[in-house]
């Protein structure tokens, strides 16, 4: 299920955060199999020596997966803080309460914004999810839709952001680290 999931993920910075809430889970069962298989207490010398060893590989693996994903998360919440929530907050304070935006990823913009929002990625707005990807369908439904902004990466959207006027653009302090675009904010010509 995993391995589907991961070939059909569209972008591959999530880290996996949609199947957390099955990682609970599948840790649990890990680490019986791990404590099963182990036998450090075991009784045949071979039997706890391979016990003992794989133990100590397993913590050491766990230090460094520790340091690695403390790193990770240092990078994702300044991708997050400088992308998305500065952008949100720059919604907030300088859109009107009735403006509409369109975005690719909703997170900060719903949290923070505290305007209506049409989501490009079909989570709140599955009606998008049939033509995902096609830019004409897409400009055809936030016409549609009366938006009035699109808030997304810079290089996300080619077929929908050429002779839109940028409203907002972030720094991009840490969203280059990983290979993106900075995230802007553009009027939505309705006549396009």
């Amino acid at each position: 299920y995993m391995a589907i999931y991961a070939w059909r993920l569209p972008v591959a910075y999530q880290h996996g955060r949609y199947i957390m809430p099955v990682m609970p889970v599948i840790f649990l069962l890990g680490l019986a199999g791990m404590l099963r298989l182990l036998r450090v207490n075991s009784n045949i010398s071979w039997q706890r020596i391979i016990g003992r060893s794989w133990s100590a590989i397993a913590g050491i693996t766990l230090v460094g997966f520790l340091i690695l994903g403390a790193r990770s998360y240092a990078l994702d919440v300044g991708v997050i803080n400088t992308e998305m929530v500065d952008a949100a907050l720059w919604v907030k304070k300088n859109t009107s309460e009735d403006a509409i935006i369109a975005a690719h990823d909703i997170g900060a913009l719903g949290y923070f914004s505290e305007r209506k929002i049409r989501d490009l990625a079909g989570l709140i707005s599955p009606e998008v999810i049939p033509f995902l990807g096609d830019d004409e369908q897409l400009a055809e439904y936030l016409d549609k839709e009366g938006v009035d902004y699109l808030y997304t990466f810079m290089d996300w959207y080619s077929g929908l952001t050429p002779g839109l006027e940028i409203a907002y653009q972030s720094d991009g302090k840490y969203g280059v680290r990983f290979g993106f675009e900075k995230t802007a904010v553009y009027h939505w010509k309705y006549d396009q």
